[in-house]
């Protein structure tokens, strides 16, 4: 694993031995991982993505699993705590308050089991920064640096807003009422979507993402013709 930054500006010596060690570690993800979390995010570690938060936090997610994530934010060394099967987690970084510019700096340095001392309390032990892991997802889905969609959703699909609970408690960027609205009508592609919305495609993606890491997302595999008789329809109800 390969690091830009190789030193911490004015950290103290455990710092410093802290990145140098996640720094000589040959793999993101420790060994000592459950076999099924550590397969699922085995995927990423060869891949462009592999430094990305979002995929690791969906996969972490998905095991229910609570785990430590080390990231790396300009020149120093964030730890990510989190605990699924509580919706909770905790960090030395306000991850909730970075704006996109700053979020798109987190890259995933390594991720291990949390200490056992680390387990007893979640919500109360000291963090300098703690909050919902549902509200996590949906920041770093829409401000991080992965802009693609995750690998669970992505594919030749189509997409449609399924009940469940309001999105409308979710911090929203200006872009995403239009989005969202389109995504209750009948299922449709990204690249409809992006045209119905008026947003671009990385943004439909993000939305993609945020929208199916809260459980809220239909997605539907359907035959070319089927396809295109939907779009025909959508544009006939618009008046195109």
């Amino acid at each position: 694993m390969t690091s830009t930054v190789t030193h911490l500006d004015g950290a103290d010596t455990q710092a410093n031995e802290l990145w140098s060690t996640l720094q000589s570690t040959s793999t993101r993800f420790s060994s000592t991982l459950s076999p099924s979390v550590l397969s699922d995010l085995m995927r990423f570690e060869d891949q462009a993505c592999g430094a990305d938060l979002l995929p690791v936090l969906a996969a972490i997610a998905r095991h229910m699993h609570p785990l430590l994530v080390y990231l790396q934010y300009l020149n120093r060394i964030v730890e990510l705590s989190l605990f699924p099967r509580q919706h909770h987690f905790r960090c030395d970084l306000d991850l909730l308050n970075l704006d996109g510019d700053g979020a798109a700096q987190l890259q995933v340095m390594h991720v291990a089991p949390i200490p056992s001392s680390g387990l007893l309390d979640p919500a109360a032990a000291y963090a300098a920064h703690s909050g919902s892991m549902a509200l996590l997802l949906w920041t770093m889905a829409l401000r991080g640096s992965h802009s693609a969609l995750l690998p669970e959703i992505a594919g030749p699909v189509r997409y449609r807003l399924a009940p469940g609970q309001s999105l409308r408690r979710m911090p929203m960027e200006p872009w995403c009422a239009s989005t969202l609205h389109c995504l209750g009508d009948e299922p449709a592609s990204v690249q409809e979507l992006a045209k119905e919305s008026g947003s671009d495609r990385a943004c439909t993606r993000r939305l993609l993402n945020a929208v199916y890491l809260q459980g809220r997302l239909m997605i539907t595999r359907s035959l070319p013709l089927q396809r295109a008789a939907s779009h025909t329809q959508r544009s006939a109800r618009r008046g195109e």
